[in-house]
């Protein structure tokens, strides 16, 4: 099926929302869009996977170089996570104590 994503602002901040059953094929595509973003002009950026009920370890590399690549850059990185399992998966990684995990904008 692929993945679809799309950009947008909330309050001020880019937002990088992720649709779709993402693959190791899709990873390497995100990640150079993510990479892309680093050298815009904020703080931080929002990594939407509220629609997103999986990822393997091809996400974990790539929100880990990311999370890697923006903080070398003191920015900061907020991920929007509805599912369970992913969730576990990230704060398992260990990515919940270099980036705010929360379960939707209002939490932000």
């Amino acid at each position: 099926m692929g993945i679809y994503y799309r950009t947008e602002k909330h309050n001020k901040i880019p937002v990088f929302e992720i649709d779709g059953r993402i693959s190791g094929e899709d990873a390497i595509r995100i990640s150079r869009k993510l990479e892309d973003f680093v050298r815009e002009p904020f703080r931080e950026i929002i990594i939407d996977l509220s629609k997103i009920d999986f990822i393997d370890s091809n996400w974990l590399g790539v929100f880990a170089h990311c999370l890697r690549t923006y903080r070398e850059r003191r920015k900061g990185i907020i991920f929007i996570v509805k599912s369970e399992f992913v969730q576990k998966v990230l704060i398992n990684s260990g990515i919940d104590r270099i980036a705010t995990i929360v379960t939707s904008f209002e939490d932000i």
